[in-house]
């Protein structure tokens, strides 16, 4: 009876978010089908109000692995960032937990979305691939000036 009565309040009172119900014993004993697997996409919170660039959120993913969509919100300063694969966005969020991710001096939050377990857009955005080229080209370049400044440097 007193499984009942909790049950009650859990389904009566306000409606319940997916960390809630995960975080839950009773809940998950009596209704585990909603506990789901975790997907491969990736919330990013806390971007720095209108400096962002699509390069700077995929940059972030990169060294976890193939960064197979985004989608950047500069209004509401958050992007979703979809991995290949779902262990690949979990280290990601593990990471930069330890270490947490920083842009133009603002601290990041990025965690595991629980909305949203891979993107499908309704309108496609730039292409991610064209992006990283972007990104590999302005690390290049980047290295080149600093071979050009230390070669100067040694003159």
């Amino acid at each position: 009876m007193r499984e009942q009565a909790v049950v009650a309040d859990h389904l009566m009172g306000p409606k319940r978010g997916e960390e809630e119900l995960e975080a839950d014993p009773l809940l998950l004993k009596l209704f585990p089908q909603r506990k789901s697997t975790l997907g491969r996409v990736v919330h990013i919170c806390n971007l720095p109000e209108g400096s962002c660039t699509e390069n700077d959120v995929i940059n972030l993913g990169l060294p976890f692995g193939k960064v197979t969509n985004y989608i950047l919100m500069k209004s509401t300063n958050q992007a979703f960032l979809e991995m290949a694969y779902s262990e690949a966005a979990q280290a990601m969020v593990q990471y930069y937990k330890e270490k947490p991710a920083m842009i133009n001096d603002d601290k990041l939050l990025i965690r595991m979305s629980k909305r949203y377990k891979e993107l499908q857009l309704k309108k496609p955005g730039k292409n991610v691939a064209a992006i990283i080229q972007d990104i590999h080209s302005q690390r290049e370049r980047d290295l080149l000036r600093e071979v050009d400044r230390d070669a100067l440097d040694d003159y």
